[in-house]
Formats: C-alpha cells, structure tokens, sequence
C-alpha cells in the first residue's frame, strides 16, 4: 500500500499553475521588467507551452484572490512616515471600450516602516487628482513625488508634507 501525503492547496484549485510558478512569472513580471510576450517565450524554449493570455489571466485571478492581503499592504503602507509615489504613463492594448492608443497610468507607491518596504502598483484609467487621494485615504506622513500638479489636492486635503525628488527638482532648476 502507497501513502501519500495530500497535496498544499493551490491558489487556483483545478489549474496547473502551482504557488511556485506563479512566483515566478510575477516576480519575473513586476520585479525583473519581463513582458508576459517574453516569458511566453521562455517557456517555450524549454518546452513549456503556457501562453501569455493564460499567464495574463493568472495574473488577474491572483490578485483578486489578494485583495485582502494588498489592502493590508496599503494600510501599512499608509502607517509610514514617507510615502514615495509616481504615475507612468501605461499602454494597454486590448482594453475594453478603449483604443490601443488610449494611455492609462501605473501608481506606484513605496512606504517604508519596521517591517520592511512595501511597494504597490495601482492601475488606473485616469491621472486625476482622485487617484491618489484614494491611495493615500488616512495617510498623514511626508509624500515624495515629482512636480505634478495631481498631487496638490492630496496634499491640501490630508495635510502632508510634499517634498520633491531628484527628478522633479532637476526640471525646476533647467
């Protein structure tokens, strides 16, 4: 008679895709700067055959699986002295009811405290004024950002402390 031990569960029960995979895509994704395209192809140089929808799908259901654990990110976040954030322009092609051409933004923000640094990516359709007053709800630290005017109502409403970065005051010197 075998024994075997019953498998972890996984974060998507029914699917191939084990904790340790989806580490590693995202971890490739979001830290390493590898589009989905190039770890498609990756993959296929060794004789894995996942597509880059498939890979984006994971992506979608994962997070959704962590809101929980990303909204306790942010409140720690917001727990900081020092809030870093920075909106990049975003390209999506195959969005919903927009144009390939259409930007949307990726919000990053970084806060630090005695657990470590904790950094968030936030997609956002727009680059309005609301988007970071919605992230920085409660929060009454020092924010670190570039010149961009989107910030001032954040700053005005929560009574922060905005301080420039290199970037930004580098252009207010030329």
């Amino acid at each position: 008679m075998i024994i075997t031990a019953k498998s972890p569960p996984r974060i998507m029960p029914g699917s191939i895709a084990s904790s340790g995979l989806l580490s590693y895509l995202f971890t490739s994704k979001f830290c390493d700067a590898i589009p989905f395209y190039r770890m498609e192809r990756i993959l296929q140089r060794n004789g894995i055959l996942i597509s880059r929808t498939k890979i984006a799908n994971w992506a979608i259901k994962v997070a959704g699986k962590l809101e929980g654990l990303i909204e306790l990110m942010r409140e720690k976040i917001r727990e900081g002295p020092l809030i870093n954030m920075d909106e990049s322009v975003l390209q999506v092609l195959k969005e919903p009811n927009r144009k390939p051409e259409t930007q949307s933004y990726m919000w990053v923000s970084i806060g630090s405290g005695k657990e470590g640094e904790i950094v968030l990516f936030n997609y956002s359709l727009t680059r309005n004024s609301e988007v970071p007053l919605n992230l920085l709800k409660g929060f009454n630290g020092v924010l670190q950002s570039d010149g961009y005017k989107g910030y001032e109502k954040v700053v005005r409403e929560n009574g922060l402390y905005h301080v420039g970065c290199l970037g930004s005051c580098a252009a207010e010197v030329l």
